[in-house]
């Protein structure tokens, strides 16, 4: 060893050149080391999903995977979203685009899903400008994209810079030089270079590894590093010689780095046992890197640390101290409870451990997935012999909610479907492989390839039947019958699906359509009929349609005048058109019209008109307003009609109306004088409200002094003020008018004038006088004891004022005091008489007093000494009771005081005599008075009475009556002092009136000074009524009569519009009468054209109510009667037969029947001249060849035609059935859109109508086969399947054999699974383990599930088993390179049992903490921290072994945590720090929780090995240290 450290040193450039070389190298050929993303590449060769996929690849090889990027948009409409996709798909690179209008799948709300699908692979330069192009080009689109790439991304650089920047931070605080970080990390960092370059070796990395080893490596081997330089630090500070101080350094180093390293080396070696093969990419990368770190350490490090010695001697600092001494008192003084306490956490981490929740997969977030639920596919790989099961199960996932898609050869392209099964799975396929096909076409293929026997005959019934119920689809197949171009109707065919219409009787019109022959013609051809034949009937006609055609026609024509025999009939008939005009009798007419009808004066036919309307329940009368309706009845009471609608108190009420609902006299301004001769009121009552109304017009303040002088003068001669103010209020305020009058005079007083203003003593007012004058004197702060009780007990108007049993006690405690300040000596009587002591007691104080001083007893002594002797003397203070030790106590302080002539504040006075500051101040103050000068004393009343009152000394002497009496004395004063004009909230307060009364007195006082006023009658009234003083004085009738006045001027100056109920109310007259005046009003009125009546109602009326027999003008009844039964009959539209109006016309029947028949020919309805269509048909073929009248209207053709018609329609009617070429020849003749094989299809459409069978099945791939064949083989379909269609289905062969060749290989299928369940989940597990089991169950052949919920599964499956090993062989090999390094079996078992319990402590603080572990992370943390923070418990306990054999345990402990607790601090908090920062920042979820439990772990790790470690070694130092 001795010469590989001598080499090393001595030749460290070429070394340090050789190991720059390398990492130049390594550094180019890290450039060139594969990253592997696809996770599925580490699956293990036995995983199920491993062999499913390579079965897949080889079945499937020119399956294309796609790469998918999901894009988000939100607030587009249909048409947006159609142009959105349009733009997505024209992206470079972008092979299709996924989305389907009105899915949920794809539309949620505002926001639309597009999923698109590349060739290229996740971050290459394709895949990268799809998203470039989705950022730049689709920015003003409120838009949100995210690619489903799984593989681990590389740690961003600022997240690595931020976890470098801890570490050294680190290092700068824990070293002892500034430089030594950095040479640290230089030697780290050639390590990492070469390591990422010898990757090469191993052909590639994942991308786990790739992103993770620089960091881990640099974490993991920082603590080599230290070592060395810790000990180079020890060497050189004994040896003079740097190189030689490097040699030894490097030899006493060498073993713990390497035992440090072995370990770490063989704990991450321990990730080659992992299943899933990313632990053996993983587990060699670093387990590589730590190797070739310590080799960097031996090689790189020694040639750095002696180039830059003299910088790091220049370069040193002090080292955080930390409290070693502290932590090894507390590992040595408590060893056995922290043992034990370790054991308990051992066992509680071990159980609690279990219960944290492990996951197999990590999400990142996905605003998309917040919105869309992503999908999870499952694809599981089958034996083709398992079709029938595979069936099965896809029958039982799609029961299933959460499944939205299951796709596999025997549930797509190779089931059996039904015709609407196939509908469906054409519709699901769409794209370029759908086609024109319908329920209808494909029910017709299906009956095509697989009925037994095609439709043989149908009757023309049954034909035609068919044709008018299909035509839509016949339309669609190509195939029609018309006969319009042959002169014939379609209307034809529609009767021919209904044999018994043809033999029943049609109109005119309908035969007219069914031949295609004009109206009028088939009218003749009837008409002639009739005549041959007979059978065409008439009908009835109502009067006036008949005397109209009589009158206007038939007189008319010369040739029909035969009709009339005379001129009576005539004259007869015209007569009646007056009431057979219904137009006429029922048009509206107004009074005027219909007066002039029917001979009535306009005021019988206003009156008439108005008893109608006010008669009528739909009458409803224009509001009228008050003086309109006043104005109207002024002018109707002299017409002799209309003035037998008033009563007689009615009329006399219009002339009383007149002036008090006129407008402009309401509000004209009168006198006082006018007002009340107007309203014939009492002149004085009007008088008052004027001045009232006056005084509230005015300014509503005024002095106090004003108002009570006022008050006080008009009181007797004001009727509203002795109803305001009470006889007493008024007695006061008349009292205290002499003292607001002193006040606002502002003149002072001596005691005798102020007494007699306020009704106080003399005596009482001369001593307030001199407290004043004591408070103006200069003030006194504090007085000696004896000065203020001499004070008090000589100054009588104190002492009169003070209790009697207060005064006693303050004159016997003034003597006491007066003793203290004589500081006199007393014998013993006189003490005992100042004191009430018992003279015996006294004598023996005095007697024991001289004894303790060693002489006779003193004849005297002063007050001072004896209470203090006595008090201080417990022989005699404990003989005494409690209380008189108190009082004795107080004595000793008031006589101290006194004593002392010092010279006491309120406080103390306060606190030693018992009494309140408020007293003790007045004394004061009235000590000070005393010697001030004595002139006599004046003051105005208002500072008398505010002295007296905000004085609580002076005040609280008054009783409570004389207290009130003041204030409100002091109130009144100072209001009428000031001035102020008062408002009536004040005065109320001030007077003790209500508000209202102090309201009332303000105005009376202010109308008093006002000049005169005018107001209108409307004022007035409303003044009186509604202000209450004044509208109790006036008598209840008065009131009552101006309250009425006051509606009806309200009610004319608003022109308020009434009801003849509202009008009634006011004026006391019934509603009918006044309803029946507003109908007269508005009859005769501007709108009078509005109010109308038919001749029809009048005429009822006039027949029907004998009331308005006045106004029938002269006519008969019997007039009326005849002329309303003509109106009856015209409005009624009676219908007359021939018989019926010959009688009532005095007509022949024989003109009647002809006149009818006239009429119908010209004006009637000839729908019930009727023949069938058959009977036609027979009469025009077989008399139209002889009869010239007939041959007017046919000609040959359409002669040989109907005989072709008549053909078909006798087979109609027979029910003869044909076959498909015996109807064709038959339809042939009348049409030429028929062909025998477009009957053909006809025919085959039937049947599929008629006899298909809905169980009938084909697959999609027989289906498109028959179809190509039918193309080629079958003429009839040849309008059905036209050039494009059979285009169509070429390229639908030709893409279902591709999704034949994509779902089905030679020996295995594919079955694809789409469900809305998360990729990990409990529920999903379960559902994973159920389609094992069915698969096991179902399935005769192994199956492989592909995906990440099955990979979660298997992993799921195997994981227990697998931690398990890998902890155990963790253990177990760190257990033996620690055993062979200590040579002992008690310290590898203690150091694997503080890191295990580390790992357990970081796993249920997790779970704890509600969090789950990545098992990945899980996996790599217990390797990691199983190798690497084991490091420093070899190093604490290395310190251990060695200082004990000379130390004692305390000692060997503090010793142990000096040597090691810097370089475990420092790789520790490296560790911690650095993998925090990367578990802590936003990089992808693998890498983050790997970084974020190797950091816990850490520091659990550390913090066990520095607090607990320490006290296990001590409890375990006999089985540790073998020799002391």
């Amino acid at each position: 060893m001795q010469k590989v450290t001598e080499f090393l040193v001595k030749r460290r450039y070429w070394v340090f050149a050789v190991m720059m070389v390398a990492a130049v190298i390594c550094g180019l050929l890290a450039f060139r080391v594969p990253i592997n993303t696809d996770m599925t590449k580490y699956l293990a060769d036995s995983s199920p999903m491993k062999q499913g996929m390579d079965l897949m690849e080889e079945e499937f090889p020119d399956t294309e995977l796609t790469q998918t990027i999901r894009v988000m948009v939100q607030g587009l409409d249909k048409e947006g979203r159609a142009d959105m996709l349009e733009k997505l798909s024209a992206i470079e690179y972008v092979d299709h685009v996924e989305f389907e209008e009105g899915s949920a799948s794809y539309q949620q709300g505002d926001e639309t899903l597009y999923v698109i699908h590349t060739l290229y692979d996740y971050q290459s330069p394709e895949e990268l400008a799809i998203e470039n192009a989705l950022a730049s080009d689709f920015s003003s689109y409120d838009l949100t994209y995210k690619n489903d790439n799984t593989a681990t991304t590389d740690i961003p650089p600022l997240v690595f810079l931020l976890a470098m920047g801890l570490l050294t931070l680190v290092l700068l605080l824990m070293c002892a030089s500034w430089v030594e970080p950095f040479l640290f990390l230089f030697t780290l960092g050639v390590a990492i270079v070469i390591n990422l370059g010898t990757n090469l070796m191993l052909g590639s990395v994942s991308n786990i590894t790739f992103s993770i080893e620089a960091i881990l490596q640099l974490v993991l081997s920082m603590d080599y590093s230290i070592i060395l330089m810790n000990r180079y630090r020890q060497e050189s500070a004994q040896l003079d010689d740097r190189c030689l101080a490097m040699q030894r350094a490097l030899r006493h180093a060498f073993s713990s780095i390497l035992s440090s390293g072995m370990t770490t080396v063989v704990g991450l070696l321990m990730l080659v046992f992992m299943s899933f093969r990313i632990g053996l990419d993983l587990g060699l990368v670093l387990a590589k890197g730590v190797l070739i770190s310590m080799i960097c350490v031996f090689t790189v490090l020694p040639g750095l640390i002696l180039l830059f010695d003299k910088a790091i001697r220049k370069t040193a600092k002090k080292v955080l101290p930390v409290p070693t001494r502290s932590l090894a008192s507390f590992g040595s003084r408590f060893r056995r409870p922290i043992a034990a306490g370790f054991a308990i956490l051992f066992v509680a981490v071990c159980f609690l451990q279990s219960m944290t929740q492990t996951v197999y997969t990590l999400s990142t977030e996905d605003p998309i997935a917040d919105v869309f639920t992503p999908t999870n596919t499952l694809v599981m790989v089958y034996d083709n012999e398992d079709e029938e099961a595979v069936a099965q199960l896809a029958s039982e996932l799609q029961k299933e909610s959460f499944t939205t898609g299951v796709i596999s050869y025997p549930t797509t392209l190779g089931k059996d479907c039904t015709v609407n099964e196939m509908l469906d799975f054409m519709g699901d396929m769409g794209g370029d492989s759908s086609l024109p096909l319908n329920e209808t076409t494909l029910s017709l293929f299906y009956y095509a390839a697989l009925a037994p026997e095609e439709l043989s005959s149908l009757t023309v019934a049954d034909f035609f039947t068919f044709l008018q119920d299909e035509s839509d689809t016949l339309e669609d197949f190509d195939v029609s019958f018309s006969l319009e171009s042959d002169g014939e109707s379609n209307a034809l065919l529609s009767l021919l699906a209904q044999p018994e219409a043809l033999t029943q009787p049609k109109t005119a019109e309908e035969l007219s359509g069914l031949l295609s022959m004009k109206k009028e013609d088939l009218l003749n051809l009837l008409l002639y009929y009739g005549t041959q034949h007979g059978g065409m009937p008439v009908g009835t006609l109502t009067l006036p349609t008949f005397t109209d055609f009589l009158l206007n026609e038939v007189a008319q024509d010369p040739t029909l005048s035969s009709f009339f025999e005379g001129d009576d009939t005539l004259s007869q008939l015209q007569a009646l058109s007056v009431f057979t005009d219904a137009e006429a009798v029922t048009r509206p007419l107004s009074h005027t019209q219909a007066g002039n009808i029917l001979g009535l004066t306009s005021s019988q036919s206003a009156g008439l008109y108005a008893w109608l309307l006010a008669d009528s329940s739909n009458y409803t009368p224009t509001p009228m307003a008050l003086p309109t309706f006043t104005s109207f009845l002024q002018g109707i009471q002299n017409d002799p009609v209309f003035s037998s609608y008033l009563t007689k108190e009615e009329t006399a009420l219009i002339g009383q109306l007149a002036q008090y609902t006129d407008p402009d006299w309401i509000t004209t301004p009168l006198s006082a004088q006018d007002m009340a001769a107007a309203l014939h009121v009492e002149k004085e009552t009007v008088q008052l409200a004027y001045t009232l109304y006056a005084g509230y017009a005015q300014e509503n303040k005024a002095p106090l002094l004003d108002v009570v002088t006022f008050l006080s003068e008009s009181m007797k001669e004001n009727s509203l003020l002795s109803g305001s103010v009470s006889k007493e209020n008024l007695k006061q305020l008349e009292d205290a008018l002499p003292l607001m009058q002193a006040a606002t005079s502002g003149q002072s007083y001596g005691a005798a004038d102020l007494a007699s203003l306020l009704g106080l003593s003399e005596t009482d007012v001369s001593g307030i006088l001199a407290l004043y004058a004591a408070s103006q004197a200069p003030p006194v702060t504090a007085m000696t004891l004896p000065d203020f009780l001499r004070f008090i007990t000589e100054t009588p108007e104190l002492s009169a004022a003070l209790p009697d049993e207060t005064v006693q006690e303050l004159t016997t405690l003034l003597a006491l005091v007066e003793v203290a300040e004589a500081n006199t000596p007393l014998p013993p009587a006189q003490m005992a008489a100042a004191l009430t002591l018992p003279e015996t007691t006294v004598q023996q104080v005095y007697q024991l007093y001289g004894m303790m001083n060693g002489q006779p007893a003193p004849e005297t002594m002063t007050l001072s000494d004896f209470l203090h002797f006595l008090l201080e003397t417990p022989s005699l203070s404990g003989a005494l009771p409690a209380e008189t030790i108190a009082q004795l106590s107080q004595m000793a302080q008031l006589s101290d005081l006194a004593a002392s002539g010092q010279a006491l504040s309120s406080e103390t006075l306060s606190a030693v005599l018992g009494m309140s500051s408020e007293q003790i101040e007045m004394i004061f103050s009235a000590y000070g008075a005393a010697q001030s000068s004595s002139t006599p004393v004046t003051m105005t009343v208002s500072d008398f009475l505010f002295f007296l009152l905000e004085n609580p000394t002076v005040s609280g002497q008054l009783t409570p009556e004389n207290q009130a009496s003041l204030s409100q004395a002091a109130t009144l004063a100072q209001a009428a002092q000031s001035g102020t004009a008062l408002s009536a909230k004040e005065l109320s307060t001030l007077l003790g009136v209500t508000e209202e009364d102090a309201t009332l007195l303000l105005a009376l006082y202010a109308g008093e000074k006002a000049e005169p006023i005018t107001m209108s009658p409307q004022q007035l009234i409303s003044f009186l009524l509604h202000t209450p003083a004044l509208s109790q004085q006036l008598p209840d009738n008065t009131r009552a009569q101006l309250s009425q006045l006051q509606t009806l001027m309200e009610t004319s100056t608003k022109g308020t519009a009434l009801t003849p109920a509202q009008m009634g109310t006011l004026l006391g007259m019934k509603e009918n009468d006044v309803r029946l005046l507003y109908a007269l009003y508005d009859v005769t009125g501007e709108n009078s054209r509005y109010f109308t009546f038919t001749l029809e109602e009048l005429i009822d009326a006039l027949l029907q109510k004998d009331a308005l027999s006045s106004f029938t003008g002269g006519q008969n009844q019997e007039d009326l009667q005849t002329a309303q039964s003509l109106i009856y009959h015209t409005l009624n539209e009676t219908r007359f037969s021939p018989n019926e109006l010959a009688k009532l016309l005095s007509l022949s029947e024989e003109d009647a029947q002809s006149l009818f028949l006239l009429y119908t020919s010209r004006h009637g309805d000839t729908g019930q001249w009727q023949l069938s269509v058959q009977e036609l048909l027979r009469f025009l073929t077989e008399e139209g060849t002889s009869s010239e009248e007939l041959g007017a209207y046919l000609d040959d053709k359409t002669l040989a035609q109907l005989k072709n018609v008549r053909a078909l329609v006798d087979a109609a009617v027979a029910g003869t059935s044909f076959d498909a070429d015996a109807m064709s020849g038959l339809l042939q003749p009348l049409s030429e859109s028929v062909t025998p094989d477009t009957i053909g299809l006809a025919y085959l459409y039937i049947g599929s109508l008629r006899d298909s069978d809905p169980t009938w099945t084909m697959t999609p791939e027989t289906l498109i086969h028959t179809l190509l064949d039918l193309c080629e083989t079958d003429s009839r379909f040849a309008s059905v399947i036209d050039e494009d269609t059979r285009r169509q289905i070429q390229d639908a062969e030709q893409e279902l054999s591709d999704g034949v060749r994509q779902l089905k290989g030679t020996s295995h299928s594919l079955f694809m699974l789409t469900t809305t369940l998360p990729s990990e989940s409990a529920e999903t597990s379960a559902f994973v383990e159920k389609l094992h089991a069915f698969c096991d169950e179902h399935m005769e052949h192994p199956v492989y599930w592909i995906g990440t919920s099955a990979m979660n599964y298997e992993m799921e499956q195997n994981f227990a088993h697998e931690m398990m090993l890998i902890t155990l062989l963790t253990a177990l090999s760190i257990f033996l390179v620690v055993a062979l390094t200590f040579r002992s079996v008690a310290i590898p078992v203690l150091l694997v049992l503080i890191v295990q319990g580390g790992v357990y402590l970081t796993m249920t603080i997790n779970g704890l903490l509600g969090y789950s572990m990545y098992y990945l992370a899980l996996l790599i943390v217990q390797c990691i921290l199983m190798g690497a923070t084991i490091d420093y418990g070899i190093l604490f306990t290395n310190y251990y072994r060695e200082k004990r054999q000379t130390m004692e345990i305390p000692q060997a402990l503090a010793a142990s945590y000096s040597h090691s607790i810097h370089t475990i601090l420092t790789s520790g908090l490296i560790m911690i720090l650095a993998t925090a920062a990367i578990g802590l920042s936003p990089v992808e979820p693998t890498i983050a929780q790997i970084c974020q439990t190797i950091s816990l772990g850490a520091l659990s790790a550390t913090v066990l090995i520095l607090f607990v470690l320490p006290g296990l070694l001590a409890a375990c130092d006999r089985f540790v240290v073998k020799r002391r």
